[in-house]
């Protein structure tokens, strides 16, 4: 067989492999890069063959960081994201740790999906039955996360530590695992066109546009959701300005959207209907083909939206937290003999968001976990007294920001004011107590109605310190 066959083969071999989704959770260290200046490029030849830095998301390097009772270690990598690693632990809990070096060489945005393997292959039939795999940013961290610091941004490296503990079933056994450490591409642009939309007053084919539309929509059926489908799909291409496309893998692929106006959290904040409900949230839901996720199954992203202004229906439109990652059977849409996503019947992934100052909160957890479990879009936007107001509680940030509003010295300095409207702004969600001593998030206030006060008091108050070091 000459060099470039087998070259091929062994691609060929590794391509080949049926990889299934685990349990693994990540949280990450990177550093900021740029794109290596074509001068700077170091082509290798080997014959006929010539390559430099490929321009894909890859493993660039993997180091031994630290091990505990392991031996006959070894470990490979094999482009662009799978990981090969041999241990042979002598005794229970035995681990070893490497550090894993990414780089992403493109001009997209990625995020971690988790580690999948074929349990036919090598030995990963005991990854979670004799051998467990975490991956997290340093090996004494125990907080399983995936947040938005997830993201690997265009022209960056981060570092990933990948840990392999042998459990009791698989003492003292050589083992050898290949991993793959899988991304997909971010699909935020759509959700911020969206938010642009409900933003813009003036514009023919702005917020009142959609609005009149679901008006439309609502006297006649009694409909609140619309889609880029069937009849719905000629007002979608004048909303968005053509097919909805995100890109997977290098290609554009097309998505299908749907939009549900609907009071999700029984408040008064956000939308209402011509002669109907009041109070009505956005929801954007953006369903990935499973031919064309990075996962093999349908994938429906989803966005929630509010109004800024407390009881005022048309004010400025903010996102709700995060953009979530689900799962749905997709249904019949109407009668256009196209298929939507079941929105009844979306269920989020099982993961952790970021909320502000870098606390957390989780969705998707089975019953019984200490932290939140909400799962459908409706308790994602409705939820009220969560674990994560406690967090905020617990970090005195709303005391922070009292103190600094109420300091008289203060009063004219650069960025105070905003800071000062910001915290007033937020005053039906929270009680203050004791001259500022205590300041607490109210329990009935709803996900939907304090996020977007939260987000603004934080950057309000990072500009402060930007502006007064």
């Amino acid at each position: 067989m000459n060099p470039m066959t087998a070259i091929k083969a062994i691609v060929a071999s590794v391509l080949s492999l049926s990889l299934c989704i685990t349990g693994v959770y990540a949280t990450w260290a990177y550093s900021e890069g740029e794109a290596i200046p074509d001068s700077d490029i170091i082509d290798v030849s080997l014959e006929e063959i010539t390559f430099g830095p490929p321009e894909i998301l890859h493993i660039s390097a993997v180091a031994l960081h630290a091990t505990q009772n392991a031996h006959n270690l070894n470990v490979h990598f094999t482009h662009p994201t799978y990981l090969s690693a041999g241990v042979n632990g002598s005794r229970t809990y035995s681990t070893v740790t490497y550090k894993v070096t990414l780089w992403n060489n493109t001009p997209m945005t990625y995020w971690y999906l988790g580690a999948q393997w074929n349990d036919a292959s090598l030995n990963n039939a005991l990854i979670g039955n004799g051998l467990t795999i975490i991956t997290k940013d340093v090996d004494t961290d125990t907080t399983p996360t995936f947040n938005t610091q997830d993201w690997i941004p265009p022209y960056t490296t981060r570092d990933i530590y990948v840990t392999y503990q042998i459990d009791a079933a698989a003492v003292n056994q050589d083992l050898l695992t290949l991993i793959n450490l899988r991304f997909g591409k971010k699909v935020g642009s759509v959700h911020d066109k969206f938010l642009a939309i409900l933003n813009d007053k003036e514009s023919d084919n702005g917020y009142y546009y959609l609005a009149e539309y679901f008006d439309q929509r609502y006297k006649e059926d009694k409909s609140m959701a619309i889609a880029n489908l069937g009849e719905d799909k000629a007002f979608f291409d004048r909303l968005f300005g053509g097919d909805l496309m995100i890109n997977m893998d290098g290609e554009d692929v097309p998505v299908t959207v749907m939009i549900r106006r609907e009071n999700m959290d029984a408040r008064t904040t956000g939308d209402a209907y011509n002669n109907g409900p009041s109070g009505c949230e956005y929801v954007l839901y953006i369903t990935v083909n499973a031919e064309d996720s990075p996962t093999g199954k349908a994938i429906t992203y989803i966005m929630g939206y509010s109004t800024g202004g407390v009881g005022s229906p048309y004010g400025t439109w903010y996102h709700l937290g995060q953009m979530y990652e689900g799962t749905a059977e997709p249904e019949l849409y109407r009668d256009s003999g196209e298929y939507a996503v079941d929105y009844e019947n979306w269920v989020a992934s099982k993961k952790d968001y970021s909320f502000i100052d870098g606390w957390t909160y989780k969705v998707g957890y089975e019953q019984g976990d200490q932290y939140d479990k909400y799962t459908t879009a409706e308790q994602l936007m409705s939820a009220a007294d969560q674990d994560v107001f406690n967090d905020i509680d617990n970090s005195r940030f709303l005391q922070t920001i009292w103190k600094v509003v109420n300091n008289k010295n203060n009063y004219n300095k650069p960025g105070y004011e905003l800071l000062r409207v910001a915290f007033e702004n937020a005053a039906p969600f929270y009680n203050v107590y004791n001259g500022g001593q205590e300041v607490k998030v109210k329990r009935n206030s709803t996900r939907s109605e304090i996020i977007p006060y939260m987000i603004a008091i934080q950057d309000a108050y990072n500009y402060y310190l930007e502006v007064n070091p």
